[in-house]
C-alpha cells in the first residue's frame, strides 16, 4: 500500500480550476477594454466644452471645463476675447461662436478659435451653436454677466446672451445638456437693454399730455402746465429710479419718483419750475438733461442731475418741459446758458408806490437779522415781477382771509394759526406783496415787551407810517382802517379782517364796531 507524501497538499481536482480560468479572464478583458482608451491617449466618449476669456487689464484667464465660469463677475473689468473648445471625440461636430463688439458682431470662429480682439473694446454678447452630429444630441447652453446688472438668464443654440450695444460683459457661462434633458434656471431673459424714460405733462384745459419718451416735449403753447409725471422704462435689471418736483406759484412741492403725479392738479396751480434727478446704478451711467419754455422768454437752457429749469417767484407759467436721457458724460443736447430766471436778478418792473411810500416786490421780505422762531416768520411775496396794483391788493387781503381764526397773542406778528394781534396781522399781509416796512416787524413789534414802544405800533403806523392817510368816507377795498389803538383790513361792505381781541382771534368786524381815525392806504392810486 502506498504512502502519502507528507508535507505537500493534495491537487487540485481539474473540475474547480477549468472553472475559474472563464471568471479570471472575463475580468481581465473588462479592466483591459476600460483602460485600453486612455492608454491610447484617446478622450472619453461623452463630449465636453471648455470656456476661457480675456479679460481687459488682466489677460487670458485660467479655462473652466463644462458648467464652469470664466471672467470675474462683479469685478467691472470687460471680456475682450474669447475662446470655447468642444471635446466630442464621437461625432463628426464642432461649433459657431460669434461676439458683438465695436458696434457689430463679430466672427463666427469655429472650436478652440478665438473671437474678439484685445484692446478692440470690450464684448457686450455672444452667440454660441453646435454643429454637425453634436448638434442632434445635445444643446449648448450659455450666459453672461454683465456689468452693473450680473448674471442674465440662460441662452441656448445660437440665442442672443448680453447687451447688445448697452453693457461690457465680465464674465461667462458655457455647459453641455444632452438633447431633452433639463436646462439650467433662473436669471430670467438672456438678454437685457438700456433703460429709457417716459414723462407726462398736465396741461390746464385739455388734459394729460403725454407719455413721451427721452427727446421729445409735453406741452402746448399758451397754456399752463398744472402737472408733471415721469418713470423709468426697460426691463428693470439696472437699480434706480427718476425723482422730480416741481415750483408752483406757492413754492416748491414736495419730491415725487416712478410715475407718481407732482403738484395738485385739482388745486390749478400753475408750474414755474422743475427739478429731475436720476438715482441708483441708473444715475452712474446717464445723465437727464431738461428745460422749460417760459412765456416772454422762450425755451430756457438746459438744466441737468436736479438743477432748477423754468422759473423762481416770477408767476410765470410754464407751458412746456422738454427731456433727453444720455449716455453718463456726453454732451447737453443744446444750450445750458441761463436754464432759470429767477425773481432775484429783477428790480420791480411792474406797478410800484410812489417815491416816499412802502414800496412792493417781488422779492421775498428778509427777517430780521438775529430774529428766531415764531418771530423770524415772513409770508413769502405773492406777486409777480410785472403786478398791477390790483394784483397786489388782492394777494394783501387774500392773506388776511387766511389769517381768520388765528388767535390774538399781543405783540404777536407770526405765521398763521401761531398768533397776531392787529397791527401784526397788516405785517404779514403786506408782505405777500414783499412790502418791507422796516420797524414794524415781527421781531420789533415783539422784542421790547408788553409795556415798550413797539406796543403802540398800530398807533405809530398811523402817525408816521409811510401809507397814504385819507378819512374814511374814501375808504377803498384793500385799505387800512385805524381806530385808536387799533387797525383792521377794509374788504368792502363796511367789514374789516382784524385781530379783535384775546379770546375772540382774527374775525370779520364791522368798521363801525369801534370809532375809526380815518384810511391809511398801502397801495397808492
Amino acid at each position: 500500500m502506498s504512502r502519502p507524501l507528507v508535507g505537500r497538499s493534495p491537487l487540485p481536482s481539474a473540475k474547480p480550476l477549468i472553472a475559474r480560468v472563464p471568471i479570471a479572464l472575463a475580468i481581465l478583458l473588462a479592466i483591459a477594454s476600460a483602460l485600453a482608451p486612455t492608454m491610447a491617449g484617446a478622450s472619453p466618449l461623452v463630449p465636453t466644452v471648455e470656456v476661457q476669456a480675456y479679460q481687459g487689464g488682466v489677460g487670458w484667464l485660467a479655462p473652466d471645463a463644462s458648467g464652469g465660469s470664466s471672467g470675474g463677475d462683479g469685478t467691472g473689468r470687460p471680456l475682450e476675447m474669447l475662446r470655447v473648445t468642444l471635446d466630442a471625440p464621437a461625432h463628426s461636430d464642432g461649433l459657431s461662436l460669434s461676439v458683438y463688439q465695436n458696434g457689430g458682431w463679430q466672427g463666427p470662429v469655429g472650436s478652440g478659435q478665438a473671437a474678439g480682439g484685445a484692446g478692440g473694446g470690450s464684448i457686450q454678447a455672444v452667440r454660441l451653436s453646435l454643429t454637425g452630429e453634436a448638434a442632434d444630441a445635445y444643446d449648448l447652453v450659455y450666459r453672461t454677466s454683465c456689468v452693473d446688472v450680473g448674471w442674465l438668464g440662460w441662452a441656448s443654440e445660437g440665442e442672443v446672451s448680453g447687451a447688445p450695444g448697452f453693457l461690457a460683459a465680465e464674465a461667462i457661462q458655457v455647459a453641455l445638456v444632452p438633447k431633452g434633458g433639463v436646462l439650467p434656471q433662473g436669471g430670467g431673459s438672456p438678454t437685457t437693454s438700456a433703460p429709457g424714460i417716459q414723462f407726462a405733462g398736465y396741461v390746464n384745459g385739455k388734459g394729460w399730455d403725454g407719455p413721451r419718451a427721452s427727446g421729445n416735449g409735453v406741452g402746448e403753447g399758451g397754456r399752463a402746465l398744472l402737472g408733471f409725471s415721469a418713470s423709468v422704462t426697460g426691463d428693470g435689471r439696472m437699480e434706480g429710479s427718476i425723482r422730480y418736483r416741481v415750483s408752483t406759484f406757492a413754492g416748491w412741492q414736495g419730491w415725487a419718483a416712478d410715475g407718481g403725479e407732482a403738484c395738485a392738479i385739482d388745486a390749478g396751480r400753475p408750474i414755474q419750475a422743475i427739478q429731475l434727478k436720476l438715482t441708483g446704478t441708473i444715475a452712474k451711467r446717464y445723465d437727464l438733461w431738461y428745460h422749460v419754455y417760459a412765456p416772454g422768454y422762450g425755451w430756457l437752457g438746459y438744466a441737468t442731475d436736479g438743477a432748477t429749469a423754468g422759473t423762481t417767484g416770477l408767476r410765470i407759467a410754464a407751458e412746456a418741459v422738454q427731456i433727453f436721457l444720455v449716455p453718463k458724460g456726453a454732451q447737453a443736447p443744446g444750450s445750458t446758458a441761463r436754464p432759470t430766471v429767477d425773481v432775484s436778478e429783477f428790480s420791480k418792473i411792474g406797478w410800484q408806490n410812489p417815491r416816499g411810500y412802502y414800496q412792493v416786490s417781488c422779492r421775498n421780505v428778509l427777517p430780521r437779522p438775529g430774529a428766531y422762531w415764531p418771530f423770524n416768520y415772513v409770508t413769502p411775496s405773492r406777486i409777480a415781477v410785472d403786478a398791477s396794483r390790483d394784483d397786489c391788493v388782492q394777494a394783501f387781503v387774500q392773506r388776511a382771509r387766511e389769517y381768520v381764526g388765528t388767535p390774538y397773542v399781543w405783540d404777536y406778528a407770526c405765521a398763521p394759526g401761531v398768533g397776531v394781534d392787529c397791527v401784526g396781522l397788516v405785517y404779514q399781509c403786506a408782505y405777500a406783496t414783499g412790502m418791507d416796512m422796516g420797524e414794524f416787524n415781527p421781531w420789533d413789534h415783539w422784542a421790547t415787551g408788553p409795556n415798550g414802544w413797539h406796543s403802540h405800533d398800530a398807533a405809530n403806523l398811523w402817525n408816521y407810517g409811510k401809507i397814504q392817510r385819507l378819512p374814511i368816507s374814501q375808504r377803498e377795498y384793500g385799505d387800512l382802517i385805524f381806530f385808536p389803538g387799533h387797525v383792521g383790513i377794509y374788504v368792502g361792505g363796511d367789514q374789516m379782517i382784524n385781530a379783535w381781541s384775546p379770546g375772540v382771534g382774527v374775525v370779520y368786524s364791522s368798521i363801525w364796531s369801534l370809532s375809526p381815525l380815518g384810511v391809511g392806504r398801502l397801495y397808492v392810486r
